[in-house]
């Protein structure tokens, strides 16, 4: 729901200017089920930078989908991905 609803219309306007941009999207808290509650895990972070053209394939972003990746530390991340 929060993919089509508010992710995708952002993406959509950003690639319609055509002019270059950095979307980023991030969880503020995992709350698993089995948890029924918020967690202190680290939760996945993804940057795209664009205009990215047609799209032909999809990936899936969440926590089961992402267990796989490094996890860095928050402002390692930001100082790496956030330069002008």
């Amino acid at each position: 729901m929060f993919d089509a609803q508010i992710v995708t219309p952002i993406w959509n306007e950003l690639e319609k200017r055509g002019e270059p941009y950095r979307l980023i999207i991030a969880m503020d808290h995992r709350t698993p089920v089995s948890k029924k509650g918020h967690t202190r895990e680290p939760v996945p972070i993804i940057s795209l930078d664009g205009p990215c053209g047609p799209i032909d394939r999809e990936a899936p972003f969440d926590e089961i989908s992402s267990e796989s990746l490094p996890v860095s530390i928050a402002h390692e991340w930001m100082a790496n991905n956030l330069r002008a």
